[in-house]
């Protein structure tokens, strides 16, 4: 690729520094945010334009939830109360609800709260970028301010640990027993947590984009409605840890929805799947070139659905990285999926997500059947131009990796839930971790061996070894016509 790896651009962003085994500390907290936007590049499918980035949702300043800290003062100058269990917010599909958990592992370090494997949660950093649009759709963003002194670090000093849902306590604690509960499903798979990293979590980052159209017009936007998440590599002697971004709400999102993102488990569990992935398969795919990931530098739970910021798809031959970034969206809402113990409806209420993402769906909100044949395959890897327009944020244009999520989250789901009808999800889940761990061989073959298809055929090769896989092919493969070395695998 024309460009450096995301791992050069990363390891060059931030630098982190361990102290007393337990809290991480930025260097340059302004270095480490970087990464949503000069870091967090979209590689232009044509050009591979460095400085082309692409945010995944925001909406006008305005809009914007902010929300604020209800005990200011202990966040400033407090020390962080060792506690047990905590008050969290929880979505149902039909309403929010508070909820008292136990944290296991949660402590204080240098006053800060910190749980067994969140090790710190910076809220309310605050960065500013200039972005200019040309005739031809290309985007350019250069960064204009910093804010070094906005940001605070979590610390909770009420001993029941008990906040209001519209607090940044509140949406903090949410997003970290989340993630937590991520880790300990995370356990019940894998065996132990000792592969994995531990990480870092930014809460409300104030992420705004000036925009200059070449008309003039001048508009400004924020990134919100969204989560998303990082590998930061090792550096020096700093282990790689993971990033998990916790974007603001606005107030349409929640007026239409009444939820916020962080409350509901799907979604910190379909970022934990990008967590694992990465963990499998990042240093095998940057030792053939391929990043992870390209074309934004984060894995967002959200497409682009801000039509003032989305970028004008050109047409790419890098087949290759296209399947990697699709693969994981797949990967991870299968994951997410299974951490919910594949129920249904998981999620049921929220925008662009219900039905369509939804891996026990098959079909979409407008009941088009899930599934990958060829001329979706030709869409997504730039062969043909999509026919959608696109302006149904629930419906697939096949131009974007969030699609073939869409595409093969139900057929695959239900591939292993045939293969495995009577188990729980973690039993379901472990055909992930095979999945994984067999894609890590295939990217260490070269990059000319992957695509959408070899991908996919490595799943269905590992389910073999759990059994006889004759009735879950007979399934899958009229469902991904478009994949020829997948449905040969199940016909072997």
């Amino acid at each position: 690729m024309a460009s450096r790896p995301l791992s050069w651009l990363l390891s060059h962003c931030i630098h982190l520094e361990l102290k007393m085994s337990r809290t991480i500390y930025f260097s340059n907290i302004t270095l480490a945010l970087t990464l949503l936007a000069s870091c967090g590049l979209k590689l232009d499918k044509k050009n591979d334009k460095q400085d082309d980035i692409r945010p995944e949702t925001s909406s006008p300043s305005s809009d914007i939830r902010w929300l604020a800290a209800e005990d200011p003062n202990c966040m400033t100058s407090g020390t962080s109360t060792r506690i047990t269990s905590a008050t969290i917010y929880q979505w149902d599909g039909l309403q929010t609800s508070p909820k008292a958990v136990q944290i296991p592992g949660a402590t204080v370090d240098d006053k800060e709260f910190a749980t067994q494997n969140i090790l710190a949660s910076a809220i309310n950093y605050s960065q500013n970028y200039k972005c200019t649009i040309n005739e031809a759709g290309e985007r350019k963003c250069v960064n204009a301010t910093k804010d070094n002194t906005s940001y605070k670090w979590l610390r909770i000093c009420r001993s029941n640990a008990t906040y209001a849902r519209d607090s940044l306590e509140a949406m903090t604690l949410t997003a970290m027993y989340f993630t937590e509960s991520a880790y300990r499903f995370y356990n019940s798979i894998a065996g132990n947590m000792s592969g994995i990293s531990k990480s870092l979590l930014i809460s409300q980052p104030k992420i705004t984009r000036e925009i200059i159209k070449t008309n003039g017009e001048v508009k400004n936007r924020v990134d919100s409605d969204n989560a998303a998440f990082a590998e930061l590599p090792a550096s020096g002697n700093s282990p790689s840890y993971g990033l998990f971004m916790i974007y603001p709400t606005t107030q349409g999102w929640f007026t239409r929805n009444k939820n916020n993102l962080w409350e509901i488990p799907f979604v910190m569990n379909h970022e934990f799947g990008h967590h694992v992935f990465s963990h499998y398969i990042k240093e095998s795919a940057e030792s053939t070139g391929l990043t992870i990931k390209a074309r934004n530098g984060l894995d967002s739970i959200m497409p682009n659905r801000d039509n003032e910021l989305k970028q004008r798809m050109s047409l790419t031959t890098d087949t290759a990285q296209l399947a990697l970034d699709g693969v994981n969206e797949a990967f991870a809402d299968l994951y997410a999926y299974f951490a919910g113990n594949s129920a249904r409806d998981q999620l049921k209420g929220i925008e662009c997500l219900a039905i369509s993402r939804d891996p026990a769906s098959a079909v979409t909100r407008a009941g088009q059947q899930k599934g990958l044949d060829q001329s979706r395959i030709d869409i997504y890897e730039g062969r043909r131009s999509s026919t959608s327009a696109n302006n149904d944020c629930y419906e697939p244009s096949y131009d974007d990796e969030h699609d073939i999520a869409v595409a093969l989250g139900q057929p695959l789901a239900r591939f292993i839930e045939t293969m495995a009808p009577q188990a729980q999800g973690k039993d379901r889940a472990r055909y992930l971790l095979v999945w994984a761990s067999r894609m890590q061989t295939l990217l260490n073959q070269g990059r000319s061996n992957v695509t959408v298809d070899t991908l996919v055929r490595e799943l269905i090769l590992g389910a073999k070894s759990f059994g006889n896989s004759s009735l879950a092919c007979r399934e899958l493969m009229p469902r991904i016509s478009g994949l020829s070395a997948s449905v040969a695998a199940c016909n072997q």
